[in-house]
């Protein structure tokens, strides 16, 4: 039997970087959980850490790429078919690329040859952004019908630290 306590459209949730969610959908909880484990990457970037020695005061890890590999979405397998990965850097997701570094996706498609793998760079269409506004949140968890794919890359988007920089070094 299903309990009261699962999620329900029109739920708000909070991420842990503090932004607001309305669940409109329910069948994109994934994405929720993404978030938050990118937020938590973004965190891994600057930490300060014990030195081991007198001499070293702390050592820095900077978070240089974040690869993202999920099947956030089916309207990736609509648009391009099974055979055909769709990557997004600043994350890697679904079945296609988005990407605002023109290098790092180069890179990418070069890997993508050597190994045998399809990938396909999607547009990351800002103005699809506005379709995941809410009037009670900060966003929605999914916008409307068309680009799916996208609308999920930009969901996420808003995860990522702008500190964060999108670098294939």
């Amino acid at each position: 039997m299903i309990s009261g306590k699962g999620i329900r459209p029109g739920d708000i949730v909070t991420a842990s970087n503090g932004k607001t969610i309305e669940v409109n959908n329910t069948d994109a909880e994934g994405r929720l959980t993404l978030a938050d484990a990118l937020v938590y990457a973004c965190n891994q970037g600057v930490e300060k850490i014990k030195p081991k020695t007198r001499h070293r005061k702390f050592v820095i890890r900077v978070v240089n790429l974040i690869v993202d590999l999920a099947t956030l979405t089916g309207a990736c397998v609509v648009a391009l078919g099974p055979s055909i990965a769709v990557f997004s850097l600043f994350i890697v997701g679904s079945k296609g690329v988005f990407t605002p570094n023109d290098d790092l996706a180069k890179e990418l498609f070069q890997a993508s040859e050597a190994s045998g793998e399809k990938f396909w760079r999607m547009p990351l269409e800002e103005s699809y952004w506005e379709s995941m506004k809410s009037e009670v949140a900060d966003m929605v968890n999914t916008g409307g019908r068309q680009g799916g794919a996208i609308n999920a890359a930009l969901f996420l988007k808003q995860f990522v630290d702008e500190k964060v920089k999108v670098d294939a070094r």
